[in-house]
């Protein structure tokens, strides 16, 4: 699909098999799958706070991709969320369209950087620029493998 792997960056792959591996009430991986026989249309895995389950890490197969095998894992999932002790289904940030049809309510969300020197602050603003630049040049694609293989995201 020319996305970064996430899963070729250590760190990452460590935190998810911490989140799948923690079974605490207060905190777990809640690991969902569908299929369809023996064949697996779609997995999600995402951690549980309390209350409240971060929709985080679906994935789908995408020659199956026309039954929509994700919305109906995740529509399986809210069926089942009360089972669970889950209240609130966190789809996160972003203006998707399956978030758009599934969403019944939402949080306002803001973002920003605290720098400690006017410096520091320039050179963030500096590396978004080009960040955003780098984005829209043909050889985007690259430049995001290249930096996952190096640990960045």
């Amino acid at each position: 699909t020319g996305a970064v792997d996430i899963f070729a960056i250590p760190w990452v792959v460590d935190v998810v098999e911490r989140v799948h591996a923690s079974q605490a009430p207060a905190f777990s991986g809640l690991l969902s799958y569908l299929f369809a026989g023996d064949t697996p249309l779609a997995a999600h895995l995402g951690p549980r706070s309390g209350p409240v389950w971060h929709y985080w890490l679906p994935a789908y197969a995408r020659e199956h991709a026309r039954f929509s095998p994700g919305i109906v894992l995740l529509t399986e999932m809210a069926r089942h969320a009360r089972e669970l002790g889950v209240e609130v289904i966190d789809l996160g940030k972003g203006d998707a369209l399956y978030k758009r049809r599934l969403t019944n309510g939402s949080v306002e969300i803001v973002e920003g950087t605290l720098t400690g020197t006017q410096r520091a602050a320039a050179e963030l603003r500096l590396r978004r620029v080009a960040g955003r630049a780098a984005d829209r040049t043909p050889a985007a694609g690259y430049l995001a493998r290249r930096s996952a293989r190096r640990g960045f995201a």
